[in-house]
C-alpha cells in the first residue's frame, strides 16, 4: 500500500491501516522528537520521547488529524512538524509546571530540588540556592531556569515569556549582585 493511500484509510474504522501506519512512521516521529530535544539542548530519557511520540499517535488517532492532511502524499514533513511542534509545547509546559508560581508560593521552595538532600552539597552550593531564593519571582525563575536547569537565554525568555534582552539584563544584574553577595560572605575570592 502506498503512503498516500495509507494515509487515507488510516482511520477508526480500519485499524488494520492504522497499524500499518503505526509501524511505518513510528521511528519518524520518535527520530524527529530527538532532532527537535537536540536543537533545544535538553536531555530527555527514551520513555520519555516514547510518552511523547505515543501522544502523538494517539492525538492524530482521537482527533483524525490524518483527515486534514492537504497532501497525504508528504505526510512524513507533516508528521516531523507536528512532531517537533508537539515536543516543543511538552518542554515549555515542563519547564513552566516547574516554575509555577502557585507551586512555589504553596510550598515556598524556590528551587526545585533541596540542596540539604544531595550529597556533596558544599557552603558555595547553598549561599548560591539561599541568594537564588531571596530574588523576586521573576528574577527567581529566570535565574533558576538559565542556572539549575542550564537553559540558554533563547530557552528561558520562550518559557518566562520576555524578550531574550531582558532575559541576558536580569541574568547579568544576578550575576553581578551574586558575586558581590559571594564576595561579602567570604566564599569568592576578590
Amino acid at each position: 500500500m502506498d503512503v498516500e493511500c495509507l494515509t487515507k484509510k488510516s482511520t477508526p474504522e480500519d485499524s488494520l491501516a492504522w497499524q500499518k501506519f503505526i509501524e511505518k512512521f513510528s521511528r519518524l516521529i520518535f527520530w524527529a522528537i530527538r532532532a527537535k530535544i537536540k536543537k533545544l539542548q535538553i536531555f530527555l530519557p527514551p520513555t520519555e520521547i516514547n510518552d511523547i511520540s505515543q501522544q502523538i499517535l494517539l492525538s492524530i488517532w482521537q482527533k483524525q488529524k490524518l483527515k486534514t492532511v492537504k497532501d497525504p502524499k508528504n505526510i512524513s514533513k507533516w508528521l516531523i512538524t507536528v512532531a517537533q511542534n508537539q515536543t516543543y509545547d511538552y518542554v515549555r509546559n515542563r519547564y513552566s509546571a516547574l516554575m509555577n508560581t502557585d507551586t512555589i508560593e504553596e510550598t515556598g521552595d524556590s528551587l526545585p530540588y533541596d540542596s540539604c538532600e544531595h550529597s556533596g552539597a558544599n557552603e558555595l552550593t547553598i549561599e548560591i540556592e539561599a541568594f537564588i531564593s531571596r530574588l523576586p519571582l521573576k528574577e527567581r525563575r529566570i535565574a533558576t531556569l538559565s542556572f539549575i536547569y542550564d537553559l540558554k537565554y533563547t530557552e528561558t525568555a520562550k518559557i518566562v515569556n520576555l524578550p531574550i534582552g531582558t532575559v541576558s539584563n536580569v541574568l547579568s544584574r544576578i550575576k553581578a549582585d551574586l558575586k558581590q553577595y559571594l564576595l561579602k560572605k567570604g566564599l569568592l575570592k576578590p
